[in-house]
């Protein structure tokens, strides 16, 4: 059984949980509409793997390396979402964007690359339901992972991971916020869409069973990944706690390295994704902030001791995958990040 962690120790940062898990989102709103169909925009090389011409100041792209972003459901899919499309963008000279994948579907042959299942969600823009260049695979699982190894010999990944009862308190405040007026044009998003006239326990129990089969995938995804050096693994926190190095890391290894001044550049044009550097205007601005200000953390953390000590199976399973994706007690992860 999972040893009891800290609750008021970390309650407080659960807002910038919150914020960072919907990343970016002064960014993301005004994107969904910058993606929207009927606006005028260069043409697009959805599926063109032709060499790139490198741009002035960028790194320079493989020419038949992908690159992909692996998320699960609450390991920071919109942050990585905004960070795929602003380097599809930076290093192909707004010639591609990021193609947003739900799940991946096996090649057909030897030499044909991943393609993915239909997905008609306007808001993950006009490269929805592809497998590109540049690629956000959303809810990735063992399977598909698998086939992405045997295929991509050359690519890159950046898998988001994130402490198990983190992902299952962040579902159930996130699906709080969703019930209330002020969600009310984005509350089909919900992962538990009814959790009124529930108890406190009632509806942590119910979000556990709802974000079970994610944590299942997002550990074995781990197992796989953390053996293959194509596979940078970060964590949501990484980029709450240290946004610069994170970002870093990631463009590090997708591009080998590179000079200082690519890098530079980079970093700089990520930082718009940084809430750390937001003012408070940006911040009043977000849905999310004012979810995370009304919900009560503590409350919550306590609630999920409680459900775990009294051996609720679904919670004690949740509790249990923390110490096998490298997290301790205080919900931070003890591996250090050599990339």
């Amino acid at each position: 059984m999972a040893a009891a962690r800290p609750c008021r120790s970390v309650a407080r940062a659960l807002g910038l949980w919150l914020l960072t898990a919907k990343g970016a989102s002064a960014v993301l709103y005004g994107q969904r509409q910058r993606e929207a169909p009927d606006r005028p925009q260069k043409k697009l090389l959805v599926h063109d793997w032709s060499p790139v011409e490198q741009q002035t100041g960028m790194p320079e792209v493989a020419d038949e390396r992908s690159y992909v972003f692996l998320t699960h459901h609450k390991t920071g899919t919109n942050l990585m979402k905004a960070l795929c499309n602003l380097t599809a963008r930076l290093v192909t000279g707004e010639r591609t964007q990021c193609a947003y994948c739900l799940r991946l579907i096996p090649p057909m042959g030897a030499n044909d690359r991943p393609s993915c299942i239909p997905n008609t969600v306007l808001a993950h823009g006009p490269m929805r339901g592809t497998f590109s260049r540049f690629t956000l695979v959303s809810s990735v699982n063992e399977k598909e992972f698998s086939w992405l190894q045997t295929w991509g010999k050359d690519f890159r990944a950046v898998h988001m991971i994130r402490d198990p009862v983190k992902m299952a308190i962040s579902s159930y405040a996130y699906d709080t916020f969703l019930a209330t007026p002020a969600a009310a044009k984005i509350r089909w998003d919900a992962s538990v869409p009814n959790l009124a006239n529930k108890s406190l326990a009632e509806k942590l129990k119910t979000e556990a069973t709802a974000i079970a089969p994610p944590i299942v995938e997002e550990k074995a995804v781990h197992d796989l990944a953390k053996s293959d050096s194509r596979v940078l693994t970060l964590d949501l926190e990484a980029f709450s706690s240290d946004f610069n190095g994170a970002a870093a890391r990631l463009f590090r290894h997708f591009f080998d390295d590179p000079p200082a001044e690519q890098l530079s550049r980079l970093m700089k044009n990520a930082s718009a994704y940084d809430v750390s550097l937001w003012n408070q205007k940006q911040l009043d601005r977000q849905l999310e902030v004012h979810a995370a200000r009304n919900f009560n953390a503590t409350e919550a953390l306590e609630a999920w001791e409680q459900l775990r000590k009294a051996g609720d199976p679904v919670v004690q399973y949740i509790s249990q995958q923390a110490e096998p994706l490298g997290y301790g007690a205080n919900y931070t992860r003890r591996a250090t990040f050599s990339r």
